[in-house]
């Protein structure tokens, strides 16, 4: 299946086809629930227990941690800042929203470069380190062991710091992406109106990227490829760039699977982390620098920055190749 050019969202576009192919039925059902498709999309990123920051149309703010949210409404727990109690917030009432996140990743990323080159350092300086009997001055093997070690306790400190340094990331309104216009076809997929909870196709299309090309399979018609151009808990719209979409809105129910189109780059990144891992034992363990007996803190520290090589390089590779990634 061909790339085509990523469609722009067009709010205009959804109420264009189904005027001019006499759906005023469907228009008046996914008018109303799509004008909180936004809404519902940013609500959908957020996982129970997560800290919530919102702003609403009044001007007054509000905050907690997401107990419970539904297609039109969501829950806050009590929080030391704004509320005693739990609140009920009207999605249709909600200008902006902010979710609280961790630096996790960041801190152990950060963490493991520092640490490495803290190790790399004094393994290149020291003297001691150095496993090589009788050896007075600083050895390559001295550093490798070093820097492995500096990798795994600059990566343990530096995630233990970024659990403990949160930031607040902006689900609404919703950065735009792309330029390109849209190919002209479309297809609706739409949801009956009497569900009070989200319905998980609809959860998984509200949650993909908009640059990313998806493939749905359908029960009782062909398969369809495409970007989404908007999503709400009610429905979708999807610019075509594959298959024969039906003039009438198709029924969300049908749709047996979502996959999106990515990268293998983690197939690639854990290929990469075995193989550089028992390359790296390997190269250390028939070293004839050193006795074996004397070399276990050169073997794992080759052992460490082989598979750390392995890893980044395996991804890099991995991004090559594209790969589809089922989500439903």
């Amino acid at each position: 299946m061909a790339l085509a050019p990523r469609p722009q969202s067009a709010e205009l576009l959804l109420t264009a086809v189904l005027t001019l192919f006499g759906f005023p039925a469907a228009a008046q059902q996914l008018g109303t629930t799509f004008a909180l498709a936004e809404q519902q999309t940013a609500v959908a990123h957020v996982v129970p227990g997560q800290f919530l920051r919102v702003r609403l149309k009044d001007g007054s703010r509000t905050g907690g941690p997401l107990i419970q949210s539904t297609p039109v409404a969501f829950t806050l727990g009590p929080s030391i800042a704004f509320n005693d109690q739990d609140s009920r917030l009207s999605l249709g009432t909600v200008d902006s929203l902010w979710v609280r996140v961790y630096s996790t990743r960041r801190g152990m990323v950060v963490g493991a470069l520092i640490g490495a080159a803290a190790g790399l350092g004094i393994g290149a300086g020291a003297a001691s380190v150095c496993p090589i009997d009788g050896y007075t001055q600083p050895c390559t093997q001295g550093a490798v062991t070093s820097m492995a070690a500096g990798i795994l306790v600059g990566g343990l400190a530096g995630s233990m710091l970024g659990s403990s340094q949160s930031h607040w990331r902006r689900l609404l309104p919703r950065d735009g992406t792309g330029s390109a216009a849209p190919t002209g076809t479309v297809a609706v997929l739409a949801l009956p109106d009497d569900s009070t909870a989200f319905d998980p196709r609809a959860l998984v299309l509200m949650r993909v990227s908009r640059d990313d090309l998806l493939r749905l399979t359908f029960g009782d018609r062909g398969d369809l490829g495409g970007y989404v151009v908007r999503a709400g808990a009610r429905g979708a719209t999807l610019d075509i760039v594959s298959g024969s979409p039906s003039d009438a809105p198709i029924p969300l129910q049908s749709l047996e699977g979502i996959w999106e189109r990515g990268t293998a780059a983690r197939t690639g990144s854990s290929i990469g982390l075995l193989a550089g891992s028992l390359a790296g034992l390997l190269i250390a363990a028939h070293s004839g620098t050193c006795e074996r007996d004397t070399c276990t803190g050169v073997i794992f520290g080759e052992g460490v920055i082989g598979a750390v090589g392995g890893f980044f390089l395996g991804d890099r590779v991995g991004h090559w190749f594209p790969q589809w990634h089922r989500k439903y």
